[in-house]
C-alpha cells in the first residue's frame, strides 16, 4: 500500500536495486515511486551519513521547489528550470540498471544500459552539491549536469576496468603477491612455510 492511492497521489517508493561497496561500510540504493527516481548512498557510520542525488522525474516538473513534501520525508521532484525533460520520462527498470563504484569506494555511479545517469563522489552532499545526473541542466538543487567533459566519466571507465580486472587470471592481487612475500623475506627472515587462505578451486 503506498501514502497514498493513485491519481497523482505520490506512492511508497520501490527499491529497485542495492549493492554493497566492496571496500567501504556504504550501501547504495536506487528507489523510485510514481514521479520521481533517486541514487542513495547510506553509510554505517554518523559521518559519512545519507547522500542523494535526482536521477529523473516520472510526470511533469513542477516550477517550485516541493518544499512542503520535503518536511515531510517524501523524495521532491526536480524543478522545471533544471529539467532536460520537464515533461517527465519513462519510469526505471531494474532489469537495465548497474552500481559501478568507483575504485575507492565512497563514492558510485547509476549506468541504464551502460549509460551513465548519475554519479555520487565522495564529496557528494557538501555545498549544496549532491551529485551529477545526465538529465539536469545547470546546477539544480538536487542534482548538477553531467556533461559531457566530465572528469567523472574517465573515473568510472577506470573503475569497470579495475573491477573486471579481479575476475581474470592473474588478477591484481596474484601479481603483488611475490613482491609482498619477498618483502616480509627480507624484513622478517626467510619463512619455512606459507599457509594460503584463498578458497579452493
Amino acid at each position: 500500500m503506498g501514502l497514498f492511492s493513485r491519481n497523482n497521489k505520490i506512492e511508497k517508493p520501490e527499491v529497485l536495486l542495492e549493492l554493497r561497496s566492496p571496500n567501504c561500510p556504504i550501501t547504495a540504493v536506487v528507489e523510485q515511486d510514481n514521479r520521481t527516481a533517486y541514487f542513495y548512498l547510506f553509510g554505517d557510520n554518523e559521518d559519512f551519513g545519507m547522500k542523494s542525488c535526482w536521477i529523473r522525474n516520472l510526470t511533469e516538473a513542477p516550477e517550485k521547489i516541493e518544499t512542503k513534501l520535503m518536511e515531510k520525508g517524501v523524495p521532491p521532484m526536480l524543478t522545471k528550470e533544471f529539467c532536460k525533460f520537464p515533461k517527465g520520462q519513462e519510469a526505471l527498470s531494474s532489469d537495465n540498471l548497474e552500481i559501478v563504484w568507483l575504485e575507492e569506494g565512497d563514492g558510485a555511479a547509476l549506468l541504464e544500459n551502460g549509460e551513465i545517469l548519475c554519479v555520487i563522489p565522495s564529496w557528494g552532499g557538501d555545498g549544496g552539491f549532491y551529485g551529477y545526473a545526465r538529465d539536469c541542466n545547470g546546477t539544480g538543487d538536487f542534482a548538477w549536469e553531467f556533461s559531457e567533459d566530465n572528469e567523472m566519466r574517465k573515473r568510472i571507465e577506470n573503475a569497470i576496468e579495475f573491477f573486471e580486472s579481479w575476475d581474470k587470471q592473474p588478477n591484481p592481487f596474484q601479481l603483488v603477491q611475490p613482491e609482498i612475500l619477498n618483502y616480509y623475506d627480507e624484513i622478517f627472515g626467510k619463512s619455512e612455510k606459507y599457509f594460503a587462505i584463498d578458497e579452493p578451486e
